[in-house]
């Protein structure tokens, strides 16, 4: 992957832009003036980010994620993984026939949902997953792949489908491992 180098990525504007970083060039960013990216995250080609977005230390985003958090925004804490084709929203349409659902169209004419979604610590989001507005993912947890996050999660957990439900507690060795990360240094990273 060839990343943008930081003087390429300076001018750009975001709200701030942490050591190491890394976007490739094939990656879209939107609304950059709304945008933090912290120390050692790495976003691969394809990928989308768009609107109110603070990414955290250890971020890394597979290729084909698509983050557009417009208006409400997100919050990714340190360490997540997000696989390919990931999708996350702070808004969606409501789909019940009632209102339209469209660009084009006057707002006055739709009924949206707008909210902030925070995904914590150490999380993991599997390929081809959606995260939901107002879908929390709480610290330690794994959206396993294909699955639909419709409801907050609770702490440590691997949830598993639609509606993103709780299947089993996971291990915490995770903890250790990012102890030893944080003390070797970062240029491995």
């Amino acid at each position: 992957m060839a990343s943008l180098s930081k003087e390429k990525m300076l001018p750009v504007g975001f709200i701030g832009l942490g050591r190491n970083a890394k976007i490739s060039e094939h990656a879209s960013t939107y609304g950059c003036d709304k945008i933090s990216i912290r120390d050692h995250v790495r976003t691969d080609d394809f990928c989308v980010v768009s609107g109110r977005v603070t990414i955290g230390s250890l971020h890394t985003d597979d290729a084909r994620v698509l983050d557009c958090w417009k208006h409400a925004g997100v919050t990714c804490s340190r360490a997540l993984q997000a696989g390919i084709r990931r999708e996350g929203a702070s808004h969606s349409n409501d789909y019940s026939g009632a209102s339209m659902c469209n660009l084009l169209v006057p707002q006055k004419c739709k009924n949206e949902t707008f909210r902030v979604t925070r995904i914590e610590r150490r999380v993991i989001i599997g390929a081809n997953s959606v995260v939901i507005p107002g879908a929390d993912v709480a610290k330690g947890c794994a959206i396993r792949a294909c699955s639909l996050a419709l409801y907050p999660t609770e702490p440590w957990g691997s949830c598993l489908g639609p509606p993103g439900a709780r299947v089993k507690s996971l291990a915490r060795e995770i903890l250790e491992l990012e102890s030893q990360v944080k003390e070797e240094a970062h240029d491995s990273i």
